[in-house]
């Protein structure tokens, strides 16, 4: 098991805090939500035939990968072709028996467009896989 510890000093939380009650605040996260419902967006054009479990104010989505597709393999064809996403199994708890499913984290890439490059590619790899 890994364990992470967080510690934010008292000023960094301060400045938090009152950035997030402020005006800029209010708008960055209404930017931020924006930005989540148009990824969220594009999933459902690119995957829409497949289940990709996530709500549009998602930050990241389960595509449950059909069968005969094998999670660690889709990952590492998607590496290969310059696509980073994560199985289920490390997310997996315990006894629980993963779910043959793939993460989509929607905000780590900063740019929309290689954001969507990297839908298409997923869903060339399914197509490829069917």
């Amino acid at each position: 098991l890994y364990n992470l510890n967080v510690v934010v000093s008292p000023f960094m939380a301060e400045l938090a805090t009152r950035l997030l009650v402020s005006e800029n605040g209010k708008k960055i996260m209404e930017a931020h939500s924006l930005e989540r419902k148009k990824r969220n967006g594009l999933v459902d054009f690119y995957l829409g035939k497949y289940t990709c479990l996530g709500d549009n104010d998602s930050l990241f989505r389960w595509l449950i990968l059909p069968k005969g597709v094998k999670e660690n393999i889709f990952v590492m064809e998607a590496k290969k072709k310059g696509v980073v996403i994560f199985p289920s199994e490390k997310f997996a708890i315990g006894m629980t028996a993963p779910v043959n499913a793939v993460r989509i984290a929607l905000t780590t890439q900063e740019n929309i467009d290689e954001f969507e490059k990297g839908l298409r590619i997923l869903l060339e790899i399914l197509e490829e896989r069917m």
